[in-house]
């Protein structure tokens, strides 16, 4: 047992609407104490533990099944910082888009792993709050707000999808590449827009 195992795990309700479970860095342990007790973990978004990094002494494959059915989320986000600790972790992306098919998988900024040269645009699908990585313009869906009262989430999908097609080369979500796909370089939206 470790400090991670005692995370506190938040679920946000509203109207008894469970809308988001916040996982801290639950691990395989504090996951097992939750389903023994019979504790609801459904949300319709959930921010993943660990940033999607390594989950110790666990399958780290076989622990996202398990919590992504636990929760059933439509949403999945990543809270990441660009080149810190490589998240997310490709097996972890895998289970949870094999897991909960159709979910919006969103990182808070772009990791590396999913563009190696970050791309000198603008982030024009990005809400107007404050993001870590919004000066440095290495944000991918920056700040994410979720409408209790409807569930929804901004940036929508749609738009982070968009951005992530022409920006992301070997992205992991959208059902991306496998990681050890060779870098694609895409024009810019600027070269895009020079060339027509």
């Amino acid at each position: 047992m470790s400090s991670n195992s005692l995370s506190a795990v938040v679920r946000v309700s509203h109207n008894d609407t469970p809308r988001a479970l916040l996982a801290s860095d639950i691990d395989d342990i504090g996951l097992t104490d939750l389903e023994r007790r019979s504790v609801s973990l459904t949300a319709d978004l959930l921010v993943f533990p660990h940033h999607g990094g390594h989950i110790a002494r666990v399958d780290n494959a076989a622990f996202t099944e398990r919590l992504c059915r636990s929760v059933s989320a439509t949403t999945v986000v990543f809270s990441i910082g660009r080149g810190r600790h490589s998240t997310p972790r490709p097996e972890i992306i895998r289970a949870v888009e094999a897991t909960l098919p159709g979910s919006h998988v969103a990182c808070t900024q772009l990791s590396k792993r999913c563009a190696q040269m970050n791309p000198d645009v603008a982030r024009e699908h990005l809400v107007d709050l404050p993001a870590q990585g919004r000066e440095a313009n290495v944000t991918c869906t920056g700040t994410i707000v979720q409408d209790l009262s409807t569930g929804a989430v901004s940036p929508d999908r749609a738009s982070h999808a968009l951005f992530v097609q022409r920006h992301a080369p070997t992205h992991l979500c959208l059902g991306g590449p496998p990681p050890d796909a060779p870098e694609v370089h895409l024009p810019t939206s600027e070269a895009l827009d020079a060339a027509t």
